[in-house]
């Protein structure tokens, strides 16, 4: 039997750093379930700030990363209901791990599409300290 599949919804990854713990915290996640789940990951193709994609990242395509999982580089405008329901179907996860709770196309729209019964994958949100007092 293959493992189950998590894809992670996040509004920034490697190799992006500006963003701080939320790239630290999906890396780690990978690092330590790769092993035990079929990981994917669902990002947007440039740092927190910046206005251009990453250099030498191919974007708006599934390319494997260290340590060997699909990554999907697009830029956030570009990331509409219909362009992510396609997303999500092509990677057929068992589950999708939101790693913010603010994010309009990386939370609140698959959300929507949950909503909508457009995804039958488990949600799990990681709301990162959100919903603390200081946030």
């Amino acid at each position: 039997m293959p493992p189950k599949s998590i894809l992670i919804l996040t509004d920034w990854y490697e190799p992006g750093y500006k963003a701080g713990g939320p790239i630290q915290s999906c890396r780690n996640f990978v690092a330590g379930m790769h092993g035990l789940y079929s990981i994917s990951v669902l990002t947007s193709d440039r740092d927190l700030g910046e206005t251009g994609p990453y250099p030498d990242i191919e974007t708006n395509q599934w390319i494997t990363r260290p340590p060997g999982i699909p990554v999907y580089y697009t830029a956030k405008e570009s990331l509409k209901a219909s362009l992510l329901a396609n997303l999500i179907e092509s990677q057929s996860p068992d589950f999708i791990y939101l790693n913010s709770m603010y994010s309009y196309r990386f939370s609140i729209l698959p959300l929507i599409l949950l909503y909508r019964n457009k995804i039958k994958s488990r949600i799990i949100l990681a709301p990162r300290g959100m919903l603390q007092e200081g946030a």
